[in-house]
């Protein structure tokens, strides 16, 4: 893409599915996993990996094993995909990144966070990419 045209994320339908599935089965907690792409098709999410939540606050933040996070990157690669993206999700909160999530998020990656409300049983989802130490949203699209 050239440096003027927007960046859409195509996120596959069946594959948000298994993220609103997966997020409400580990209700109260926030859930997180590993976002994957093909390197030709570095915006549309081929796979998502869920990892565990090892923080010790699990219902308010998400952290990822390094070594789990690294072993699955390691597979992944072999397979010929790469790692475009974190994903968690807000139970009861808002679709946008939280400071801890700034405090913890890394360039050149996207954030894929979907709010679901235990309430209400409503979702949404946003991708967010940092730089600069901010967030800008970026385009979603699920198909």
């Amino acid at each position: 893409m050239g440096d003027g045209e927007k960046k859409v994320i195509v996120l596959p339908r069946h594959i948000f599915r298994q993220l609103v599935n997966k997020s409400k089965t580990n209700l109260p907690n926030e859930s997180c996993a590993l976002v994957f792409s093909f390197p030709d098709d570095s915006l549309i999410v081929d796979r998502v990996i869920f990892v565990k939540n090892i923080s010790t606050s699990p219902r308010t933040e998400y952290l990822i094993d390094p070594f789990e996070l690294l072993s699955i990157e390691e597979k992944q690669t072999a397979l010929g995909l790469e790692l475009m993206g974190i994903f968690h999700s807000h139970p009861n909160g808002k679709a946008i990144p939280s400071k801890t999530d700034l405090l913890y998020s890394v360039p050149n990656l996207y954030y894929l966070i979907l709010k679901l409300d235990q309430n209400s049983n409503t979702t949404a989802v946003k991708c967010w990419s940092l730089a600069n130490n901010k967030y800008s949203q970026i385009e979603l699209s699920v198909l």
